[in-house]
């Protein structure tokens, strides 16, 4: 499937890289972050679900393949719809945004390690960060490094975690 959907628009860091759904980069990292959850346990997506079942159906797939199944998914784009309609504010379809939206999850290396692996849409694969001892607190401490301190004062961040019940 190397065809691109005409109404595909190429991103202007890399030709190679579409934006195939606008304004959704919020909804695109809490879907890379469910859909990250672990398989098994009180944090697991519902088997029963419409995600899980899009997960199911979309893991033997290529990024291209995986993207056109999102891309004609109904339930997506109808979560997303409602998500961005919920609220008090009349905001514009067509509006053009600087902001950005990435997830951590965690993974696990060949070794059984954890790692800190950050989903972005504007790279063409997810970046490992490094290891993780204490999921939260290392990714604090990135958020803090490689973007808080190149940031020179702006405030424009928001972060959202989301995370099962603590032992403590």
């Amino acid at each position: 499937m190397s065809e691109v959907p005409s109404k595909w628009v190429p991103l202007e860091a890399s030709p190679d890289v579409f934006n195939a759904i606008p304004n959704a980069c919020g909804s695109i990292g809490l879907l890379h972050s469910l859909l990250n959850l672990p398989e098994r346990g009180p944090d697991a997506l519902n088997p029963d679900s419409k995600l899980a079942q899009f997960k199911a159906e979309s893991l033997p797939l290529s990024g291209l393949e995986r993207a056109k199944l999102l891309d004609e998914t109904t339930f997506f784009t109808v979560a997303h719809t409602n998500a961005a309609q919920t609220g008090q504010s009349v905001v514009p379809t067509d509006l053009d945004v600087d902001e950005h939206f990435i997830a951590f999850v965690e993974g696990v290396d060949e070794k059984g390690e954890k790692r800190i692996v950050e989903l972005d849409g504007g790279r063409n694969r997810p970046l490992d960060r490094g290891a993780s001892n204490n999921f939260l607190v290392d990714v604090a401490k990135v958020v803090q490094e490689k973007y808080f301190e190149r940031a020179e004062g702006d405030v424009n961040f928001n972060m959202i975690v989301l995370a099962g019940k603590s032992d403590d």
